[in-house]
């Protein structure tokens, strides 16, 4: 049934490309049971506490691997970047449809193109088109999406990630927490030790501390996590957890919160 406003509060939940996919071996290969048990906690979430949420995967090695092979990271020049650009989009919307399969068994989606909706100038986004994802929460569903290569009007075409994507609905639809589920407790510090806090009068000391991706990862692993929330930042909070610990998520979404907390 329709609302007038969406309802309170908005969470948004970016699934990381390490937990539902083999990115630590680089593989086309995606974990259906991880993706369920996912789907599972939210349903049960849901039946505990009334929120709405937009649900935003990364890909992995599904565009990862194509992005990287093409160099089309930075732009596309050449026939060979095109054919890469199309390739890609083919592959993370191959995945796509395969997880949203899995979750529409429990939950109420509403699946969206991210090439359809962004468009970035020299790899920040300069537009997007929100008026139907705002439609879908009031109407009680679940929007999903993915990151994807987009139109870039200096660059012709670049691939923006679940995270940008994730940080940049945060702020325009007024999230209430930003939800990372990662495949570590949170960010660590220098003595690889789970951060519990990170705010405006701390972020400076642990700026350096925290790493890269370990994996092939063409858009970037925790700092840049960081660096988007930075941002993009706005009144959302938003705490980075470990995905693959069963009933984290579930725990996060009715208020018993884990994993590093993040309100710059």
């Amino acid at each position: 049934m329709k609302k007038d406003t969406i309802q309170k509060p908005l969470y948004i939940l970016k699934l990381g490309g390490s937990v539902i996919t083999n990115k630590a071996e680089n593989k086309l290969e995606f974990y259906p049971k991880i993706i369920e048990r996912i789907s599972d906690e939210i349903n049960k979430a849901k039946e505990k506490k009334q929120f709405s949420l937009i649900i935003v995967h990364g890909v992995g090695p599904y565009g990862h691997r194509l992005t990287k092979e093409y160099n089309i990271k930075d732009g596309i020049t050449t026939p060979l970047q095109y054919e890469g650009f199309h390739r890609t989009h083919e592959s993370v919307c191959s995945l796509n449809k395969e997880i949203t399969r899995i979750m529409q068994e429990k939950l109420l989606l509403q699946n969206f193109i991210p090439l359809d909706i962004f468009i970035t100038q020299n790899k920040k986004i300069k537009l997007a088109e929100t008026t139907a994802i705002r439609q879908a929460l009031e109407y009680q569903k679940i929007p999903v999406l993915f990151g994807d290569m987009v139109v870039d009007e200096q660059l012709t075409a670049i691939p923006l990630s679940g995270d940008d994507i994730a940080c940049y609905l945060a702020q325009q639809l007024n999230a209430d927490i930003l939800f990372f589920g990662s495949d570590v407790d949170g960010i660590y510090d220098n003595k690889k030790e789970t951060i519990k806090e990170i705010n405006k009068e701390n972020i400076s000391q642990y700026t350096k501390a925290i790493g890269e991706s370990k994996h092939i990862d063409v858009t970037g692993g925790m700092r840049n996590k960081l660096e988007k929330v930075q941002q993009y930042k706005n009144k959302y909070i938003t705490y980075i957890f470990n995905l693959n610990k069963e009933k984290a998520l579930y725990n996060n979404l009715i208020g018993k919160y884990n994993g590093t907390k993040i309100e710059l």
